[in-house]
């Protein structure tokens, strides 16, 4: 499941002209939204592999049954959804979740990295 938290970037640029009390503003929003956002994933048996800005990637280890898997991930959408439903930020700005599912097998690959590191410039 990718689920991408749409508006924060009209939030930050509203809340830029704020300085450091603009940032903290944004980072208590941000916080926020994805704490109820990861409740729902840990509640429908989720994992979060990874955030991105203003969005993160969940999967649902399928075992034998991938439709169980897949069926857990759509209903932690719709919960989602819900709990975003009239979701808003400072400065009045609407904020929406967009949800995307995909069912089937998955690789996880660390690519890059130098001399043992993992992606840094191969000074440390």
């Amino acid at each position: 499941m990718l689920a991408d938290i749409s508006g924060f970037t009209s939030l930050t640029d509203r809340l830029a002209v704020g300085g450091a009390a603009g940032t903290e503003e944004l980072t208590r929003t941000l916080n926020s939204h994805f704490g109820r956002l990861i409740n729902c994933i840990r509640e429908h048996g989720g994992d979060i592999i990874k955030f991105a800005g203003d969005s993160l990637l969940a999967i649902w280890p399928a075992g034998d049954d991938l439709a169980d898997a897949a069926r857990s991930a759509a209903e932690c959408g719709l919960a989602a959804q819900a709990v975003f439903h009239d979701a808003s930020a400072p400065e009045s700005v609407p904020l929406s979740l967009r949800i995307a599912i995909g069912a089937g097998p998955i690789s996880l690959l660390v690519v890059g990295g130098v001399q043992g590191t993992m992606g840094g410039s191969g000074n440390g």
